[in-house]
C-alpha cells in the first residue's frame, strides 16, 4: 500500500469514528425524550402512515419550509390555550430538546457528508493519475460515478432535514405525551433513514480505496 492510500484509508477509518459517535449521540439524547411517554404501539403506527406519505410525494425544501412555519404558528397558537402549567412546561421542553437536537444533528451529518466529498475527490485525483501510469481504470470509473450521485442526494435530504419542525401537535391535554412520542419517533426515524444511506456511501468509498489499493 502506498503512502497516499494509507492517508485516505486513515481519513476513512476517522469517519467510521465519527459515525459510531453520532448514532450513539442521537440515539442517547432521543432516549432520555422517550422516557416522557408510552403508547409506542399507536405513534408507531401513526409514524409508519406519515412516513409512507412523505415517500409518496416528497415536498420540495421551499415547500417544506413554509409546511414547517405553519406548524410552528399552529403549535404556538395552540401552546397559549393549555390550561395546566406543568404539561404546558414539559411540551415546550420537549419542543425545544427536539429541534435543537435536530439542528445539531443536522450540522454533524452536513460535516460528515463533506468529508465524504473530499474523499470523493482524492479518489478522483488517484484515479486520474493511475490513467495516467497506463493502469485500466475502467472499473472505478462506474463505482464513484455512483458514490457521487449518492453523495449529492444524501446533500440535499440533508438541507431539506433543517428546514423541518418537531413540535409535537396539541390537541388535547390528555393527548400531550402521545404527541411527545410521535414528535420523537419522527425524528428518530428520520435520522435513521439518513445514517444508513450515510453508512452505504462511507462502506462504497471504503470499497473503492480498498479495490485501488490491491
Amino acid at each position: 500500500m502506498t503512502k497516499a492510500n494509507g492517508y485516505i484509508f486513515g481519513f476513512i477509518l476517522s469517519s467510521v469514528i465519527f459515525i459510531v459517535f453520532f448514532q450513539t449521540s442521537v440515539l442517547a439524547q432521543n432516549k432520555n425524550t422517550e422516557n416522557m411517554v408510552n403508547s409506542q404501539t399507536q405513534v408507531q403506527n401513526q409514524i409508519q402512515t406519515q412516513t409512507q406519505a412523505q415517500t409518496a410525494s416528497p415536498l420540495s425544501e421551499n415547500q417544506l419550509k413554509l409546511k414547517s412555519t405553519e406548524k410552528r404558528q399552529l403549535f404556538e397558537r395552540k401552546l397559549t390555550g393549555l390550561k395546566d402549567a406543568k404539561k404546558k412546561k414539559t411540551i415546550i421542553l420537549v419542543d425545544s430538546r427536539l429541534n435543537n437536537l435536530n439542528k445539531k444533528a443536522v450540522m454533524s451529518l452536513q460535516q460528515k457528508t463533506m468529508a465524504m466529498e473530499r474523499v470523493s475527490t482524492k479518489l478522483r485525483s488517484r484515479l486520474t493519475k493511475m490513467n495516467q501510469e497506463g493502469k485500466d481504470i475502467a472499473q472505478f470509473e462506474p463505482e464513484l460515478a455512483n458514490l457521487n450521485q449518492k453523495i449529492n442526494s444524501l446533500k440535499s435530504q440533508v438541507s431539506i432535514q433543517l428546514q423541518k419542525d418537531y413540535s409535537p401537535q396539541i390537541t388535547e391535554e390528555v393527548k400531550l405525551r402521545i404527541s411527545a412520542q410521535e414528535a420523537t419517533t419522527q425524528l428518530k426515524t428520520d435520522f435513521q433513514n439518513l445514517n444508513t444511506q450515510f453508512a452505504t456511501i462511507h462502506n462504497e468509498a471504503l470499497k473503492i480505496i480498498t479495490q485501488i489499493a490491491l
